[in-house]
């Protein structure tokens, strides 16, 4: 029997062999599964989150091949704090299931097909909802920002073990290294976005000082993602 499924984003243990537990399992013939595989692209995964995500090629409404981030998100997470980008927007595509948006503590819910612009300067966060099903969504940050290269850098903390249950650096300097490298991209809700420039300011020097950054060479090489987790598999 034709096997219908593909799992992607298990992390590899030393012998490059994947451990039980991890990764995503995903229908070949849906949406997102025909989007990686026409791209074969990277992988990246959160093993905590458990979230995964790609940059994938795709074409717009002129025809014109772009870039954008594919987000796959598993049941009942709990989705990103509220935030805000202070200098561009952000373009979301569900492309598969639903998701709700909290935008200025508004929600509005976004179904497979369907796009939201989130304005910079708006606070917002989301989250899937439907309890039982993956859902993924595409997104184009318009101008592009930094975060790509954060999201790396958390992930890549928590695939070695740096960060807590939640995902979130295990050390102060660390967190205020990534701090200080988003600020002009992405500040939280919580606290007030002035208190945490101020915070950047005052301790972004001592974390760089003692060797933290906010973006590390490591986690930005593909050879990483590609040592660490399962890629998109080769069909034949």
């Amino acid at each position: 029997m034709e096997n219908t499924a593909i799992t992607i984003g298990r992390t590899l243990n030393i012998d490059g062999k994947p451990l039980e537990d991890t990764g995503v399992v995903l229908q070949k013939d849906s949406v997102t599964a025909k989007l990686l595989l026409a791209n074969h692209t990277v992988v990246l995964a959160n093993p905590i989150t458990k979230e995964y995500g790609a940059l994938i090629e795709v074409r717009d409404d002129q025809n014109q091949i772009v870039k954008k981030g594919l987000g796959i998100i598993p049941p009942n997470a709990s989705g990103p704090p509220k935030h805000i980008h202070p200098h561009y927007d952000e373009i979301f595509t569900v492309v598969e299931g639903a998701f709700d948006f909290f935008m200025d503590n508004k929600m509005v819910r976004i179904n497979q097909g369907e796009t939201v612009i989130v304005k910079k300067g708006i606070s917002h966060s989301f989250k899937p909802a439907q309890k039982n099903t993956v859902c993924s969504f595409l997104v184009q940050a318009d101008p592009p920002g930094k975060l790509n290269e954060v999201i790396r850098t958390v992930w890549g903390l928590a695939l070695d073990g740096k960060t807590n249950k939640k995902g979130q650096p295990n050390e102060f300097w660390q967190g205020i290294a990534i701090g200080k490298e988003l600020k002009d991209d992405t500040l939280f809700v919580s606290p007030p976005p002035f208190i945490q420039k101020l915070m950047f300011s005052i301790f972004g020097k001592i974390a760089s000082e003692k060797g933290y950054k906010g973006i590390y060479e490591k986690y930005s090489s593909d050879d990483f993602w590609i040592k660490r987790i399962e890629q998109i598999p080769l069909i034949h």
